[in-house]
């Protein structure tokens, strides 16, 4: 078994990621060749992920738009697409309208906005900016 697939289930208050999961969640982020993952252990990426969406959840999922890892990969894709912060809110708003199938689908800019910052955490894994109503070790990139 490849070193960062040691554990079948990766759990942190209450997130689950299963094997397929993390697979894809790696591959949409740094696609890697399997013998480039071979080398690598991820469980402690997998721990930062879980604890950033216990953090962005725990207000009843109220702080951020996103609902499924497929929308974390959309708005990675476009980070890798070099898209402006303008661009990812309409791309953001424009997939979460067609995933919800609601085209009328309008979304405070503030909750876009932390929605993309979650995303950056957790493809860059550095905290940007503070998260409403939470306590952080450290201060935030701004």
């Amino acid at each position: 078994m490849d070193s960062y697939l040691a554990a079948d289930i990766v759990t942190h208050r209450g997130v689950i990621l299963d094997d397929g999961t993390r697979k894809a969640l790696i591959q949409s982020m740094w696609p890697l060749s399997s013998e480039n993952l071979k080398c690598c252990n991820l469980l402690t990426y997998f721990d930062y992920f879980a604890k950033q969406c216990h953090i962005f959840f725990s207000h009843k999922g109220q702080l951020i738009a996103v609902r499924t890892y497929q929308d974390i990969t959309h708005i990675i894709a476009d980070f890798q697409r070099g898209l402006s912060r303008n661009q990812l809110r309409e791309s953001l708003l424009q997939h979460l309208r067609v995933h919800n199938g609601e085209p009328s689908l309008e979304i405070d800019a503030d909750v876009l906005d932390r929605t993309i910052d979650f995303a950056a955490r957790l493809f860059l894994m550095i905290r940007f900016v503070d998260v409403p109503h939470s306590f952080e070790n450290g201060a935030a990139l701004k």
